[in-house]
C-alpha cells in the first residue's frame, strides 16, 4: 500500500511538470465547509465570543490526457495541519488507477448527491474515501458504465466495490457500492436518479449499516458537527438508512431539499446490531434556496434539522445559515454569512460567522 502511494506521488510530480493544465486555488479565512477549520467567529447563547480563527487552504489540480490529480494543504492559526490528495492514472483508454489518502468527490455516484447539503456521504463513492483502486470507465454514445474495485487505506482487507450506470437519453443514473466487504462492519448502498422532468432532479438511495455519520450522528460518533449542535444529546444510529434529495432550478433561482431517515435505532457493535432503546430513530432534513441577484452576487439560505423519532423533542436541533457570495473580476470570490443554532432544550444556542476569500490561478 505505502509503496503504491509513493509511486502515485511520484507520478503526480512528474505529471505536474509535464501537465497540460495546472490550477492553484487558495481559500483564506475560516469556514467549516471550505477550510477544514471551525468558523471564523463563534458566539454562544450568552453572547460570549471565542477567539477568532484564521485558516488557509491551498489546492493544486493537475490534468493531462492520461492523468489527473489533486493535492490540498490545510492549516490554521490554532496549529492544525492536514495534507490530502490523490492521483488518477489512465494507462489505457478505459482503465483508471487511483490512489490517495482522500479522493474528494472523484468517482462519486451522481444519484448519491445531497443537493441541499452540498455533499456526498462516503458510501456514495465508488472507491470510498481513500486507498488504492481501479475504475473501468466505458463512455458510449448512449450509456456510461463505471465499475470499480479497491482497498481502503486503513487495512489491507478493507475491500470496496462500486458500480454506476448513466443513461444519457433519459437523463437518469443508477449506482451501488459495497464497502468493507471483507469485514463484519460491511456497508451496502444503492442509488437512483433522474432529471427527465425539466428543471427538476430527483435522487434516492438506501444504505445498509451507514458508518458515515457526519449528518446522521452515530452511537459512537464524536464528529464536531454533532458535538457542536448536540452538547447533551444521547446520539443514536440506525442499521438501515433511506436518503432522498430533490432539486429545482429555473434561471437564477434554485431550491433543494434533502431527507435522511433511519428505519430502526440499532447500531453496530462487535459484529452485531444492538438496539439502543433510549435513543430514537434518527432523522435529518435540509433545505437550501439560492438566487443570483446579479451575475456576480448570489444570496442563499440553508436550513438543517435533526430529530429522533420515538423520543421527546428535547434533542431536536435546528440551524439556519444565510450567506452572500460576491465574485470580483480580478481578485476572486468573497463569502460571508451567519450560521445560527437552535435546540429544543435551550432555544437559541449561539451563532457562528464564517468568512472566506477564494481565488484561483491557472498556471498552465
Amino acid at each position: 500500500m505505502k509503496r503504491l502511494l509513493v509511486l502515485i506521488c511520484s507520478v503526480f510530480f512528474i505529471n505536474t511538470v509535464m501537465a497540460q493544465e495546472v490550477t492553484l486555488t487558495n481559500t483564506f479565512g475560516a469556514d467549516v465547509d471550505n477550510t477544514s477549520t471551525r468558523d471564523f467567529i463563534l458566539v454562544d447563547s450568552n453572547g460570549n465570543k471565542n477567539s477568532m480563527l484564521i485558516g488557509d487552504r491551498i489546492q493544486l489540480d493537475v490534468g493531462t490526457e492520461d492523468f489527473d490529480g489533486r493535492v490540498r494543504l490545510n492549516f490554521s492559526s490554532d496549529k492544525t495541519f492536514s495534507l490530502k490528495g490523490y492521483g488518477n492514472v489512465r494507462p489505457v483508454k478505459y482503465l483508471n488507477i487511483a490512489a490517495g489518502n482522500y479522493f474528494f468527490w472523484k468517482w462519486s455516484i451522481d444519484s448519491a448527491y445531497l443537493m441541499a447539503t452540498e455533499d456526498f456521504l462516503s458510501h456514495g463513492k465508488l472507491l470510498d474515501d481513500d486507498g488504492v483502486g481501479a475504475v473501468l470507465n466505458f463512455d458510449t454514445d448512449k450509456v456510461i458504465y463505471q465499475v470499480a474495485g479497491g482497498i481502503g487505506a486503513s487495512a489491507d482487507t478493507d475491500a470496496n466495490f462500486g458500480l454506476q450506470i448513466k443513461i444519457k437519453d433519459i437523463s437518469s443514473s443508477f449506482g451501488a457500492t459495497f464497502q468493507n466487504v471483507t469485514e463484519n462492519k460491511r456497508t451496502i448502498s444503492a442509488y437512483a436518479s433522474t432529471s427527465i422532468i425539466p428543471n427538476f432532479t430527483f435522487n434516492i438511495g438506501y444504505i445498509y449499516n451507514p458508518t458515515d455519520t457526519w449528518y446522521i450522528c452515530g452511537q459512537q460518533n464524536s464528529i464536531d458537527y454533532c458535538k457542536h449542535l448536540y452538547t447533551t444529546v444521547s446520539q443514536s444510529s440506525t442499521q438501515h438508512l433511506i436518503q432522498a434529495s430533490v432539486g429545482y432550478t429555473y434561471e437564477k433561482f434554485g431550491a433543494y431539499t434533502d431527507l435522511m431517515i433511519g428505519l430502526n435505532n440499532k447500531y453496530y457493535n462487535n459484529g452485531n446490531f444492538d438496539s439502543k432503546l433510549n435513543d430514537g430513530i434518527p432523522v435529518y432534513a435540509a433545505i437550501k434556496v439560492s438566487y443570483n441577484v446579479l451575475d456576480n452576487v448570489v444570496i442563499s439560505t440553508q436550513c438543517k434539522y435533526n430529530h429522533w423519532l420515538g423520543t421527546d423533542k428535547s434533542y431536536d436541533a435546528f440551524s439556519v445559515y444565510p450567506m452572500v457570495s460576491y465574485t470580483t473580476k480580478k481578485v476572486g470570490t468573497f463569502n460571508v454569512g451567519a450560521r445560527i443554532f437552535f435546540n429544543a432544550e435551550d432555544g437559541f444556542n449561539g451563532f457562528n460567522i464564517p468568512f472566506t476569500w477564494k481565488y484561483k490561478f491557472t498556471i498552465m
